[in-house]
Formats: C-alpha cells, sequence, structure tokens
C-alpha cells in the first residue's frame, strides 16, 4: 500500500504484473518449508479430543470473507485502497458486536509503539538529508538496475525493517529511468525481503510475539535465510520473462 501511494501503481495494474511471478515464489517457499519440516510433518497429529479448539463463530466468518471479496473487487474496480480496507475492517467490528474496551484490550501496544518509533527514525533520518546524499553519491555505483535495487531492498529491510527503508530509499527508486518497473520490484522484493530475517518485517515480530514457543534469531534465519533467497530468485526471474 505504501508504494501504491508513492507510485501511482494500480491495485489491479500491480496484481497483473506479480501475481504469477509470487505465485512461483509460494510454490517454492511451500516446497521448501514442506522440505525443512518433514520429520515434523510425518508426526501423527493429536486426537480431536486432544486438540484446543476454538469455536468457529461462522456467522462472523461470512461476514469476513464478504468483506475480504468487497475489498478485492473494490480495489481492482480502483478504488482506493486504504479506504477500501477500512470499510471492510469497520463492517466486520460491527459484526463482530464487540464493545470498544474490549477491542482495545486486544491491541499490542508494543508493536504499535515498536512500528511508530521505526518511523519516527526514518523521519529523522530523511531530514538530516542523507537519504539523498547517498543517492547522488552511489547513483554512479549502484546504477539502476534490478539486481541493484533488490540487494539493497534485501539488506536494507534487515536494519529498520521493510517498510521504513521504502521511505528512506524513495529518492533513489525514483531516480530510476523506467521507475514504474522500479517499484513493481520494489514491492515485490520488499515484500518477500522481510521474511529474511526476524527484524525483516514487522509482521515477523508481531508473529514472534504471539508465538507460545519463542524462536531465536538463528534459529529463525537457518529456514529464513533459504527461503527466501530462493523465492526472490524464482520470483524475479518469473517477472523479467513475463
Amino acid at each position: 500500500m505504501l508504494v501504491g501511494k508513492l507510485s501511482g501503481l494500480t491495485y489491479r495494474g500491480y496484481l497483473g504484473d506479480v501475481a504469477i511471478p509470487v505465485l512461483a515464489a509460494l510454490l517454492v517457499t511451500a516446497a521448501l518449508l514442506h522440505f525443512f519440516f518433514r520429520k515434523e510433518l510425518a508426526l501423527e497429529t493429536p486426537a480431536d479430543d486432544e486438540r484446543d479448539e476454538t469455536p468457529i463463530d461462522r456467522p462472523l466468518l461470512v461476514v469476513c470473507l464478504v468483506g475480504l471479496v468487497g475489498a478485492v473487487v473494490a480495489n481492482l474496480l480502483g478504488a482506493p485502497l486504504a479506504l477500501s480496507a477500512l470499510a471492510a475492517g469497520t463492517v466486520t467490528l460491527i459484526a463482530a458486536g464487540l464493545r470498544a474496551e474490549k477491542l482495545l484490550a486486544q491491541v499490542d501496544w508494543s508493536v504499535l509503539l515498536f512500528f511508530a518509533g521505526l518511523f519516527v527514525l526514518v523521519a529523522a533520518l530523511q531530514r538530516t538529508g542523507y537519504p539523498a546524499e547517498w543517492v547522488r553519491s552511489t547513483e554512479g555505483v549502484l546504477g539502476h538496475g534490478s539486481l541493484a535495487l533488490t540487494a539493497v531492498l534485501g539488506l536494507g529491510s534487515q536494519v529498520v525493517s521493510n517498510v521504513p527503508l521504502i521511505l528512506v530509499l524513495e529518492p533513489w527508486i525514483r531516480s530510476f529511468p523506467d521507475a514504474g518497473h522500479a517499484w513493481t520490484v520494489t514491492a515485490l522484493v520488499s515484500t518477500l525481503a522481510g521474511n529474511l530475517t526476524l527484524l525483516g518485517s514487522v509482521a515477523n515480530i508481531i508473529v514472534l510475539e504471539r508465538a507460545k514457543a519463542k524462536m531465536g534469531f538463528i534459529e529463525y534465519a537457518k529456514i529464513g535465510v533459504p527461503v527466501t533467497l530462493v523465492g526472490t530468485a524464482v520470483a524475479l526471474a518469473v517477472l523479467m520473462v513475463g
């Protein structure tokens, strides 16, 4: 959504460009995860009476699916991404029938504070003028190739996370001769690069906070690094061929 706002790429146009590359990367990711966890997957699952299952609220599930389909259709028709997502989320919250205090009690404020802090740091970095100066000083070295953009996005996402990184790199990305293609690669690679390490994406941090079994940085990287490198390579290859 951030790339869409900065670049002007449409939901429908971007989907048409990356749908097949992303599906190819998803298949590769699934295959690699199945390979890495083949021993765990081979274990017998517990009997139904031993599982701790949460009852399914079927009416609410239907509302969620309708909201999701409605948001996708609205996006395809050209509606603003943020507005369609907000509308679908609002309908779902109303259907849930929960009071505001119960909803607020479920908000993970520590993650929101962490995310807000990242953007404060990025804004401060932009005010220093360093990103623009970096673009000028490295333009001759990095050039405007997709491989250079991929490398910078992949490594930079591990330092400041993928979303704030896009704000830092915006001047450089805009300087590409084919800015539309550069923004497409940015949206695709920055999303996949978030899987490389635990710090690559805020979503990873949210999952880690929610996980009952804590996971170490190295433990995650053993899976994240090969999955991300292979998946990104496949997605880019399909994108370039297409």
